[in-house]
C-alpha cells in the first residue's frame, strides 16, 4: 500500500445532472488528508462556505472514485472521476489552498500532542472549505469543523479598510472610491474605461479572496481586465491575481475570485485595464475575505475504539518567496497616503505614515522637494506678489482628481506643467492665514522675512527627500528662529522659541521611526509646526471647498 504522507491526489472528473444520461467534464478533484500515516482514504464529505456539500468515495486501489454534490442553489449533480496522477503537499497541489495543524486529542481530561494534520480538497470552487468528514481504508474516521482565528468569526475583512484611494472618481454626483467598502453607498464612477483603486487596511491581512460587484446600470461599464496587488509598504507589490475576459450577468451581482498565493499584505490596488465597451467604468462594491481557517475541532477514531476529542492550531506559513516590485513609473499612485498616525495638533486621519501632514503628501509627487508658505495678514494673491510672481499668471485653480504620474503634483497637473519644467504655486487661505505652496521649492527661507513685513506674522518649512528639512519664522521683516531639523534638539531648544512657535512644536508632536533614536525630531517636523501654526490639520477635499490660486514660478 503506498503512503500518502505527503500526497496529493488528483482525480479527473465528470459530472452528470439529475434526469440526463450525458456525463460532462468538469474541474478536477485534489485530495490530500492525513496524519503523516499509510493509510488512504475510502470516503469523504465536505462543505464549503457557500452551503454547498460534497461526497465522494473511492476504489480500493485509488484510481477511480465516485460521489454528488448538492450545490448552493440545492441543484444535485453527480460526479465520477479516474485518477489523473499526484504530487507533493504542498508544492504539487498546482496552488490548491491546504492546511497543516498542528493538533491535540483529548484523553482522560487532559490534552495530548497527536501530531500533524493535512488537509487539502479542491475541487474548483471559489468557496473555502469549511467541515470535513473521512474515513480511511484501515476503518479510522476523522470530522473537522475549520474555526476562524478572528473573535467575530468574520472571513470578510473589508471592515479593516481604512482608505480608498482611486486614480479617478465622480465626486460631484458624489460617486467616490470610499463607496466601495459603504455598504450605506451607491457606486464608484470613473471618468475613464481604466482606472487604478487602491485599499489601505488597519493591519496585515493574508487576503485569499476577493469580490466584486456590479453596479446599477450599464453593463458595458463593468470591469473585463485588472490585475490585482498586494505590498507591505506601499512602494513595492506583488502580483496576487490576474484577470481578462470578465463580465457580470446581472446588476448588483457578486463575483468571487480566489488569490492562489495570499500573503499578509496591509495594502491592495486593483489595476483595472478594460472594461466591456464604455469610455466608463463603475463598480458598487470591493471587499475583501480571509480565510478564517486559523484552527479547528472535532473527533478522530481509530478502529476498534471510541471517538476522541480533537482540536488543532494551523501551523505559520513560511514567508512568500515572491518577487516585489515597483509600480510602473507611470501609474497613478496615492503618494504616500497612509490613514495611521496622530499627534496633539493633528487627529487622526490628517497625517499619512510618514507623519506629514496628509494635504501636503496629496498635493506633492511621490519624490517631493518642495517649500511651504504661511502669512497672517496678507490674501492669497498679494502673498503670491510678495513672492515674485507675477500678477497676470495668476488663475483661480480647481485641483485634478488625481495626478497623471508619480513626478507630478497635483497643481503642477492643475496647470498642465511638464515635471522639471517650472514650479508651480497654490495659494489659498484657512482662517486668518494664507499659505502658498511650492510644488518645486523655487523658494526659499528669505522669504519668510519680506512676507512679514509690516508688522505681520509668517513661516517657511521647506523639505526635500534627500532628507533636509528646516523652518523659518519672521515676525515684522525680522527673522526669530531659524531651525534645521539636522540640528534640533526638543529639549534644549523650545525653550527659547517665541511663544507662537514653540506652541506649534508642541502640537506637531513626535513621530517615532525605526531609523531615529528615543526623542529624536523626525524629517517631517517642520511641515507639521508650520500646519500647525497656521490651523491647517485638513485634507485636499477641504481646499477643494476653498477658492485657490494657482501660477507657474520660475
Amino acid at each position: 500500500m503506498p503512503s500518502v504522507s505527503d500526497e496529493v491526489l488528483v482525480f479527473r472528473l465528470w459530472r452528470r445532472v439529475s434526469d440526463s444520461a450525458e456525463w460532462l467534464p468538469t474541474s478536477p478533484l485534489l485530495v490530500h488528508v492525513g496524519d503523516g500515516g499509510d493509510a488512504l482514504p475510502a470516503h469523504l464529505s465536505w462543505g464549503t462556505e457557500d452551503g454547498a456539500q460534497s461526497a465522494v468515495g473511492f476504489s480500493p486501489d485509488m484510481a477511480s472514485c465516485y460521489g454528488h454534490r448538492r450545490t448552493a442553489g440545492g441543484d444535485v449533480v453527480e460526479a465520477r472521476g479516474e485518477r489523473d496522477g499526484c504530487g507533493e503537499f504542498p508544492e504539487g497541489a498546482d496552488g490548491a489552498r491546504g492546511y497543516e495543524f498542528d493538533t491535540e486529542i483529548e484523553e482522560a481530561g487532559s490534552w495530548h500532542p497527536a501530531g500533524r494534520l493535512r488537509v487539502l480538497i479542491d475541487d474548483g470552487s471559489e468557496e473555502p472549505v469549511r467541515w470535513v468528514t473521512w474515513g480511511d481504508q484501515s476503518s479510522n474516521a476523522f470530522s473537522i469543523v475549520l474555526r476562524s482565528v478572528r473573535p467575530s468569526g468574520k472571513a470578510d475583512v473589508s471592515d479593516l479598510v481604512s482608505f480608498v484611494w482611486a486614480s479617478a472618481e465622480h465626486r460631484d454626483a458624489g460617486e467616490v472610491a470610499m463607496n466601495l467598502v459603504d455598504a450605506s453607498a451607491s457606486k464608484w464612477f470613473a471618468p475613464h474605461n481604466h482606472a487604478s483603486l487602491e485599499f489601505q487596511l488597519t493591519q496585515p491581512i493574508a487576503v485569499d479572496r476577493y469580490v466584486l460587484t456590479s453596479a446599477n446600470d450599464a453593463p458595458d461599464r463593468d470591469p473585463a481586465t485588472w490585475t490585482l496587488r498586494g505590498s507591505a509598504d506601499g512602494h513595492l507589490w506583488r502580483t496576487l491575481d490576474i484577470r481578462s475576459g470578465q463580465s457580470f450577468t446581472e446588476r448588483h451581482q457578486s463575483r468571487m475570485y480566489r488569490i492562489a498565493e495570499p500573503g499578509p499584505y496591509d495594502h491592495y490596488r486593483l489595476d483595472i485595464t478594460g472594461n466591456n465597451g464604455s469610455p466608463h467604468l463603475q463598480l458598487e462594491a470591493v471587499r475583501f475575505l480571509a480565510d478564517g481557517s486559523g484552527r479547528f475541532v472535532g473527533y478522530r477514531q481509530h478502529a476498534g475504539h471510541a471517538p476522541v476529542a480533537h482540536r488543532g492550531i494551523r501551523v505559520a506559513q513560511s514567508p512568500l518567496d515572491m518577487p516585489a516590485e515597483p509600480l510602473p513609473e507611470d501609474a497613478p499612485a496615492p503618494s504616500r497616503v497612509m490613514l495611521a498616525m496622530s499627534t496633539p495638533g493633528f487627529p487622526p486621519n490628517t497625517l499619512d505614515s510618514q507623519g506629514t501632514p496628509i494635504w501636503l503628501s496629496e498635493l506633492a509627487s511621490d519624490e517631493p522637494h518642495h517649500t511651504l508658505h504661511v502669512v497672517r495678514g496678507l490674501e492669497p494673491a498679494q502673498a503670491l506678489e510678495a513672492l515674485g510672481a507675477k500678477p497676470q499668471l495668476f488663475q483661480p485653480c480647481e485641483l485634478p482628481s488625481a495626478k497623471p504620474d508619480r513626478w507630478s503634483s497635483l497643481p503642477g497637473a492643475a496647470l498642465g506643467i511638464e515635471p522639471g519644467t517650472s514650479a508651480a504655486l497654490l495659494a489659498g487661505r484657512i482662517g486668518a492665514w494664507t499659505f502658498v505652496y511650492d510644488d518645486s521649492g523655487f523658494t526659499g527661507h528669505d522669504d519668510a522675512t519680506s512676507l512679514s513685513a509690516n508688522g505681520r506674522a509668517a513661516a517657511t518649512s521647506m523639505y526635500s527627500t534627500n532628507a533636509a528639512a528646516s523652518l523659518t519664522y519672521a515676525v515684522d521683516g525680522t527673522r526669530l528662529a531659524w531651525i534645521n531639523v539636522d540640528d534640533l534638539n526638543l529639549k534644549k531648544d523650545l525653550s527659547g522659541m517665541p511663544d507662537e512657535l514653540c506652541a506649534a512644536f508642541q502640537a506637531a508632536g513626535t513621530v517615532e521611526h525605526d531609523y531615529l533614536k528615543p526623542g529624536q525630531p523626525d524629517y517631517d517636523i517642520c511641515m507639521r509646526v508650520i500646519c500647525a501654526l497656521a490651523g491647517l490639520s485638513c485634507a485636499v477635499e477641504d481646499l477643494r471647498r476653498i477658492p485657490l490660486l494657482a501660477t507657474p514660478f520660475g
